[in-house]
């Protein structure tokens, strides 16, 4: 898994940058008692008005008395001021191999070379006649397939649903529906067979 630290001197900061990143899991440390806008109040914007619920946030604080309010935002963890830079440590290490275990990979072949993609970077596969297309957030791919076999093997991961004989989206990464189709997150515009369209908008309740 590739790493990546950045720091932030106000609340307003980091959420101006998650409000414009790209969706992924992070680590989010918050001080509870930074000004203006404290760590709890920044927290419940991510959880609340970003809609972001996976990534992983820890406070540092030195104060007692938020317990109630901290449970809305399902806190990963504490530190303790003065900060014990061991405990820091293995906290971290512990909601970083939390997160690796809980991360899900879709494994495919390409010309005898075995790959494979997180399943939270795909966007859609498309059948493109005996190959099929996966399109990701960072990078587009294909392999030899049925979309009958690539629907089975997916069928444990509720996000992934059949709407057209040619597509197969991520429920996560549809930006918005328009009567018969479907806006992607890469503004691919994908459409709704009129068999599937009940089953698509039942599955769709359940990640827009």
């Amino acid at each position: 898994m590739n790493i990546s630290v950045k720091s932030f001197l106000t609340g307003k900061n980091l959420i101006q940058y998650l409000t414009n990143a790209p969706s992924k899991k992070r680590i989010i440390l918050l001080d509870i008692d930074m000004i203006p806008m404290n760590g709890l109040s920044v927290a419940k914007y991510i959880r609340n008005t970003l809609n972001d619920y996976s990534s992983e946030i820890i406070f540092v604080t030195g104060t007692n008395g938020y317990e109630r309010d901290l449970f809305g935002v399902r806190p990963s963890g504490f530190i303790p001021k003065p900060v014990d830079y061991n405990y820091l440590s293995n906290t971290l290490s512990n909601v970083y191999n939390r997160i690796n275990a809980e991360i899900s990979y879709f494994h495919y072949s390409q010309h005898g070379i075995k790959k494979s993609i997180r399943l939270d970077d795909i966007i859609y596969f498309e059948n493109m006649n005996r190959k099929i297309e996966v399109v990701t957030t960072n990078q587009t791919d294909w392999f030899y397939q049925k979309m009958s076999t690539l629907s089975k093997q997916l069928s444990e991961h509720s996000q992934f649903i059949v709407c057209h004989r040619s597509f197969l989206i991520n429920s996560m990464k549809v930006v918005r529906k328009n009567g018969s189709k479907l806006i992607m997150s890469d503004n691919k515009v994908i459409p709704i067979s009129r068999k599937k369209l009940k089953s698509v908008e039942k599955s769709l309740l359940n990640f827009l």
